[in-house]
């Protein structure tokens, strides 16, 4: 488990923004661990919000975690990958010097920040979707390699809910429905402090300058 956490005060709860990191075999009792990600220079200030991604090596076959988070300034989001994968608690992880895989797309205005977990499509293309811009509610991006990402457009944009001007969505879910074919898409309205969530169709578009559809 992973959380935003500021070492040093209370009273500033956006300042100084680590990754707090914890452990647990039950899900009922937690082992405390170290700090798992400090605010490097490339993170102008803080370690934000994001999401974790499995990915299998192809080479090994090992399951290999990979932290996708937003910066403090808004203007990117970084990886961090275990520092050792044969530590079964993965304490230590380390930032790849190819940082940041993605900047914010020239067309965006507004927020950046809360990078969902990635998902391959059926055609074997990644995809990623974060809170982003004002009117877009959330952007997509698609990457062949994870580490190429292209910007796809908006993804599931806010029409009559969300008009144009009141915030972003931030930290948006998205994924399917075991046993069936229904998506869910959750995210959190920021001018009114509430989250929301619509069960829907999921369409693959098997173009990378192109934003998927949820209907």
């Amino acid at each position: 488990l992973f959380f935003q956490y500021n070492p040093t005060t209370w009273d500033c709860p956006f300042c100084n923004i680590h990754w707090y990191h914890m452990v647990s075999e039950d899900l009922l009792h937690w082992e405390h661990l170290p700090i798992a990600l400090s605010p490097a220079k490339t993170d102008c200030g803080g370690v934000y919000s994001g999401s974790a991604t499995v990915v299998k090596n192809a080479t090994t076959g090992e399951d290999t975690p990979i932290l996708s988070y937003s910066v403090a300034c808004g203007d990117a989001v970084a990886y961090a990958v275990p520092a050792n994968l044969s530590d079964p608690k993965l304490v230590e992880w380390t930032r790849p010097e190819y940082n940041p895989v993605i900047k914010v797309p020239a067309a965006v205005t507004g927020g950046f920040r809360d990078p969902t977990s990635a998902w391959q499509g059926a055609d074997k293309v990644w995809r990623l979707i974060t809170a982003c811009g004002d009117g877009e509610g959330t952007c997509q991006f698609k990457s062949p390699d994870l580490l190429n990402w292209t910007y796809a457009g908006a993804f599931h944009k806010p029409g009559t809910i969300y008009p144009k001007g009141e915030g972003i969505w931030e930290c948006p879910d998205f994924y399917r429905v075991p046993g069936s074919d229904s998506y869910v898409f959750k995210a959190s309205n920021e001018s009114t402090r509430t989250d929301w969530w619509a069960v829907g169709k999921y369409v693959e578009v098997n173009d990378s300058s192109k934003a998927d559809l949820f209907e």
